[in-house]
């Protein structure tokens, strides 16, 4: 009875211990176990942290860049525009100055022009008078001459002929010619018609009027004169 008991005794011990060794491993396992999963959880809030924090990072690196580069662009639009506009009111300038220059030089043609052509005709004029005064006083000695023979036509030697058909002047390489008769006064540029005074009036070519072109009965209606530089105006004179 008593081997018995003691074999139960060593049997009960040993299961005892075993039950204490499981039971002594189960727990450092579950223990051990658990501070993995602590571990991973805190491993995986730092991830989760980090990771918020690098992608906050890279919104707030990539707005400040973006944010840099918006106001570089600006600042270069703002200058371009600045030396664009510099260059437009240089240029508006120096276009003013250059068509400044260019109308008082115009101007001064223009006047210089004027004088000369005054001066040309007023020479012109003078010369005709003389020539026609001439003219005129060797046609009447002529034609005194001649009417005294009896003759119906008179040619002279400075271009005056005399006949039924009217008056007659021209002279060899001269271009102006002039014809006198019963229906009118002709005058001839190189053949053409420039003056025509007849029943239908006055017909003219390359009319120049010095001062005032008068139009209308008695005193005129309205009249052309310069006015002005380079312009021609036309008034209301009466009627």
């Amino acid at each position: 009875m008593s081997t018995i008991s003691t074999k139960q005794d060593c049997g009960y011990a040993r299961t005892a211990q075993d039950l204490e060794r499981k039971y002594s491993f189960g727990k450092s396992f579950s223990e051990t176990l658990g501070l993995v999963n602590d571990t991973r959880d805190k491993v995986s809030s730092v991830e989760s942290g980090l990771k918020d924090e690098i992608e906050d990072l890279e919104t707030t690196l990539k707005r400040d860049a973006e944010q840099i580069v918006m106001q570089a662009k600006k600042e270069l639009t703002t200058s371009i525009n600045g030396v664009a506009d510099n260059v437009t009111d240089l240029s508006d300038e120096l276009t003013a100055s250059i068509n400044e220059v260019t109308d008082n030089v115009t101007n001064l043609s223009n006047e210089l022009t004027s004088s000369i052509n005054s001066v040309a005709d007023d020479v012109t004029e003078l010369s005709s008078e003389v020539e026609l005064k001439l003219d005129a006083e060797a046609v009447t000695i002529v034609v005194e001459k001649e009417i005294a023979k009896g003759v119906d036509r008179v040619e002279t030697k400075t271009g005056y002929t005399f006949d039924a058909d009217g008056l007659d002047i021209s002279k060899s390489g001269e271009a102006i010619s002039n014809s006198l008769t019963h229906e009118g006064m002709y005058v001839k540029k190189s053949g053409d018609d420039i003056l025509v005074a007849d029943k239908d009036g006055v017909l003219a070519t390359d009319l120049h009027a010095k001062t005032y072109l008068v139009i209308g009965e008695g005193e005129g209606r309205s009249r052309f004169e310069d006015y002005g530089i380079n312009r021609t105006a036309c008034f209301w004179v009466g009627g």
